[in-house]
């Protein structure tokens, strides 16, 4: 990819992926705005999407320009509003611990909303994992001293309601399957990095079909016994949606704001469990 400018920073990489949630779309009030740190920079692309239909049902195409662009780290402009990401939170509680003198932060953001592995975006050599996979290198190639040193996954809502035919075991095994290739995909290019998802918002999860949210979120539990260095926050049922803080909104599928901060927490926390335990 050709990045708008260059940077001769060295870089912390936070990989950011997943579907709408991990892009960001958290509104409402919080008890800490985010503020522009010139340790964060973002990475992220310019792409352009439509609505295909196929077989399996109404998907979302996605067509990256192939160009990126370096940023410093901000609230995502959703037409004029911003729209809040656990992942800021992250990036800045990693770089007030972790972040060694001289070097910064780089979010590489990859995350696009309606996406998953069942209309197939994030499986192995689908176009999002080669769009990720594109980014992330085109941050390495920017100086030699560059690492990755965490993936940040939330995905799983849009394969709770799709495949609805299946049954919660085929369910189970086909995100698991799709799921255990895409982590064995991120190590296996960027090492033993810490792994790291989230479970759901508990007002959309209540509309769904249980069995299709148990064993998405089951399929979780399976595959991390097969990986060292992953995590997964199960416990989300307390944090609010944009629909309980933001007066007329719908929207209960997206963590509002001042959520985006509660699980950028516990997204760390997990983090931290694991630089710890394994002395990385």
């Amino acid at each position: 990819m050709k990045v708008n400018k260059l940077s001769n920073d060295a870089f912390d990489i936070i990989i950011v992926a997943g579907q709408s949630n991990a892009s960001g779309n958290g509104l409402g009030q919080t008890d800490t705005p985010w503020a522009i740190d010139q340790r964060i920079m973002m990475l992220s692309d310019t792409f352009t999407s439509h609505v295909e239909s196929t077989p399996y049902g109404d998907r979302i195409e996605i067509e990256s320009s192939g160009e990126c662009f370096l940023t410093l780290a901000d609230e995502r402009d959703n037409k004029g509003v911003k729209n809040s990401a656990f992942c800021l939170y992250f990036a800045k509680k990693y770089a007030d611990d972790f972040l060694e003198k001289d070097r910064k932060v780089l979010l590489v953001q990859t995350a696009i909303g309606g996406t998953g592995f069942a209309l197939k975006h994030w499986g192995s050599g689908d176009k999002l994992e080669k769009r990720a996979f594109d980014l992330v290198d085109t941050a390495l190639s920017m100086n030699d001293k560059n690492r990755v040193v965490a993936v940040l996954w939330h995905q799983g809502e849009h394969d709770i309601y799709e495949n609805a035919h299946l049954d919660y075991n085929e369910k189970h095994d086909y995100y698991a399957n799709k799921l255990e290739t895409l982590i064995f995909n991120f190590k296996n290019k960027y090492g033993e990095v810490p792994f790291i998802s989230a479970s759901f918002c508990k007002g959309w999860i209540l509309e769904q079909n249980q069995d299709s949210v148990n064993a998405v979120v089951d399929a979780y539990k399976t595959v991390y016994k097969k990986f060292r260095h992953t995590a997964h926050v199960y416990n989300t049922d307390d944090l609010k949606s944009n629909s309980q803080v933001v007066k007329g909104s719908s929207d209960k599928a997206h963590f509002c704001r001042q959520a985006c901060n509660v699980l950028a927490q516990r997204y760390y926390e997990k983090f931290v469990e694991i630089i710890k335990e394994n002395k990385l």
